[in-house]
């Protein structure tokens, strides 16, 4: 695609555009990022904690006890989904820089990306979640204005690379005196991403966990595996189809706000990609 020039300002609807349409262009690839870097361990996991639990049941009520005994596994699971999150939002963000740009970034140039850059991403979405969880412990609206505020850190960490810390305080630069209208963007995206993630669950569950739940109240209860297993499914579809959707918004957002903020245009960003 060819380059896109710098606007003159911050808008709304440019950004929701942008949003939507880098998304759209980027299907295949983002489904194909979420497949292999959340879906697959995302599945493996979900089958051993499973087997472990349905390990502990059959064993009988004093073997239950033995179940606080799993923490390593909790651990390994916690530990699992946070380096697939980096991973995913790596790849993401260069996919949709790079498509934005005009200089697409190959499947295995952002998969050695993502690895290379996955520790302080790591890092960062760790202090990104505590810091908006505290905020919004503090009756809410300081971890509204967090999230805000922080919003972009993540691409600014991919493409500038200055540090965990340091790539919170350019996002903070970044959306200053732009937050209401940053948090239009992400309003509009959230209830879009809302109803399709109601309606992927209402279509998987409705069609397979009905089944299921008929067959558990004629038997008396037993068989309502095939709910768990259709409710399991609708979020790894979601997954799959939705989860690459925050970080298409933050690269949108980055490229309109340094764009706007600093006259900076979409081949001038795009320079990391040199």
């Amino acid at each position: 695609m060819s380059t896109l020039a710098a606007p003159a300002r911050f808008d709304i609807g440019r950004a929701i555009t942008l949003s939507f349409s880098a998304y759209g262009r980027n299907f295949a690839r983002l489904i194909a990022l979420s497949l292999l870097l959340y879906v697959l361990p995302s599945l493996l996991l979900s089958v051993l904690q499973v087997r472990h639990s349905m390990e502990m049941l059959s064993r009988g009520p004093l073997a239950i006890s033995e179940y606080v005994t799993a923490w390593p596994l909790s651990l390994a699971s916690a530990a699992v989904a946070l380096v697939s999150a980096a991973l995913l939002r790596i790849a993401v963000v260069r996919t949709v820089l790079g498509d934005l740009s005009g200089r697409p970034v190959g499947f295995t140039e952002c998969l050695s990306s993502a690895v290379r850059d996955v520790l302080p991403v790591m890092g960062l979405i760790v202090v990104f979640v505590l810091g908006i969880a505290f905020g919004l412990f503090l009756l809410v609206v300081p971890g509204v204005i967090l999230f805000l505020a922080w919003c972009v850190a993540l691409p600014a960490q991919v493409v500038e690379g200055p540090g965990i810390m340091r790539a919170f305080s350019r996002s903070a630069d970044l959306t200053r005196n732009r937050r209401g209208a940053i948090f239009v963007v992400w309003l509009v995206v959230g209830v879009a991403n809302w109803i399709a993630q109601t309606t992927l669950t209402a279509v998987i569950v409705g069609l397979f966990g009905s089944a299921s739940i008929g067959a558990a109240l004629l038997s008396g209860g037993q068989g309502l595996a095939g709910f768990y297993w259709a409710t399991l499914g609708a979020g790894f579809v979601q997954g799959t189809l939705l989860g690459s959707v925050d970080a298409v918004v933050a690269s949108a957002l980055y490229f309109e706000l340094r764009a706007g903020k600093e006259g900076v245009g979409f081949d001038q960003v795009a320079d990391v990609f040199s």
